[in-house]
């Protein structure tokens, strides 16, 4: 089943929402809003797996909404103006879609969300019976699980709905989100460094102001994680 909420300050877009959602089985709705600080106050106290999210309401814009969600919640973008759809992927929104909203197009787009869930559900392993860390990860790229011992790890990259995962011999891609592996790496080896960046401590060649280099790959230091490293790197200087 998939969680999920609407915001949007017109009532008949969420009637029309509600609607749909009734219609749709692997679907829960949890509630609706039109004031997109009171649904910010609800997520902090419940969780959701998906928002059905308008973009130009009063208090808050969609966007500024995206900002201060947790990464692990997916949005559907529900808009009457196209304009909005490329800063829209730009959070990495699971689709787009446009007023007057289409059922079959809505329920393409909330399938695609389910897969999702499901796919970071069973995407990221870890064995640490005997430890809070382990020294290896398991990870499902296609069909196939896979091993990878943490020590191999140079940084994972996010992309969209997967995950790069550049070790020293190769690249794997599987389907999941940053926030899921951040959980099964040790904090003492890995920093995230931006949205988009984990990075192994162990591997940095150099860092020269708001850039990382591991292995001739340059990785930028974001600014919500730059002053959070900067002291932890300053703390292991002599």
């Amino acid at each position: 089943m998939l969680s999920c909420i609407i915001v949007d300050d017109e009532p008949l877009a969420i009637n029309v929402l509600k609607n749909y959602i009734d219609k749709t089985p692997f679907l829960q709705l949890k509630q609706w809003f039109t004031n997109p600080l009171e649904a910010l106050s609800f997520l902090q106290k419940e969780n959701a797996d998906l928002v059905l999210l308008d973009i130009e309401m009063e208090q808050l814009s969609g966007i500024q909404f995206m900002r201060m969600l947790p990464e692990e919640v997916q949005v559907i973008i529900v808009s009457a103006y196209s304009q909005y759809a490329i800063e829209g992927y730009e959070y990495d929104v699971a689709g787009y879609l446009l007023k007057p909203v289409d059922y079959e197009k809505f329920f393409a787009l909330a399938q695609k969300a389910y897969r999702f869930k499901k796919g970071r559900n069973n995407s990221l392993l870890r064995e640490d019976k005997t430890a809070n860390f382990s020294k290896y990860i398991f990870i499902k790229e296609d069909d196939v699980i896979v091993k990878i011992n943490t020590d191999e790890i140079l940084y994972v990259e996010g992309m969209r709905n997967y995950l790069c995962v550049q070790t020293e011999a190769k690249k794997f891609i599987t389907y999941s989100s940053m926030k899921s592996i951040e959980t099964v790496l040790s904090p003492d080896d890995f920093f995230r460094v931006h949205k988009s960046f984990i990075i192994a401590l162990n591997k940095i060649d150099t860092i020269e102001r708001n850039r990382v280099f591991i292995n001739q790959q340059v990785i930028p230091i974001g600014e919500t994680y730059m002053h959070k490293f900067f002291k932890f790197i300053e703390s292991k200087r002599p």
